[in-house]
């Protein structure tokens, strides 16, 4: 059976990608900032249906104990991650309105959170099978297509992708497929 992570599970593309993988077949952990949001959503349904392929992690990617406890929790092997965990704050602010503390929480949970969870996870990850990274970025994170606004957004999803190549050419050699 094939294991996969995904961060930021309880809605939007996150509650996607664990539908798919239920629909797969494959056993899916879901990381959730606070579990006990989760009473009444749609992913509590599915656990509900797919109590043996689906399991609802307290996966916070801004606080490294949490991911590392959640780490613990998952089993001896990993196939896959997907870092889907993402906040968009800052829109349609100038450049000179702008409040460095977003960007810096925007850092915290589009580029540091991924690089957190890839160092507590990536041990697991390198015992299971067709290993693959995926992290989720956005054009609005890149340099060639670039556009004004958005600039906590933007700078920490451009610093994803420098994130995903450097680790694409650290595991390429251990067959661990990384891609943005």
């Amino acid at each position: 059976m094939v294991d996969v992570l995904i961060t930021g599970a309880n809605r939007g593309l996150g509650l996607g990608f664990v539908e798919v993988g239920l629909e797969k077949g494959y056993r899916v952990f879901a990381g959730v900032r606070d579990p006990n949001e989760q009473k009444r959503t749609q992913l509590t349904k599915l656990k509900e249906k797919n109590s043996n392929q689906l399991e609802i992690l307290h996966l916070d990617v801004t606080d490294e104990e949490s991911v590392r406890e959640a780490a613990r929790n998952v089993g001896e092997s990993l196939d896959v991650i997907i870092n889907n965990a993402a906040i968009l704050n800052g829109r349609g602010t100038s450049i000179e309105d702008l409040d460095i503390e977003a960007i810096k929480l925007a850092f915290d949970v589009n580029t540091l959170g991924p690089a957190r969870v890839i160092k507590h996870f990536l041990p697991l990850l390198k015992k299971g099978e067709n290993q693959s990274i995926i992290n989720i970025s956005s054009e609005g994170g890149s340099l060639t297509n670039a556009y004004s606004g958005d600039y906590p957004y933007g700078l920490s999803k451009a610093a994803l992708n420098m994130l995903s190549e450097k680790l694409h050419v650290a595991l390429k050699n251990e067959g661990i497929q990384v891609l943005s």
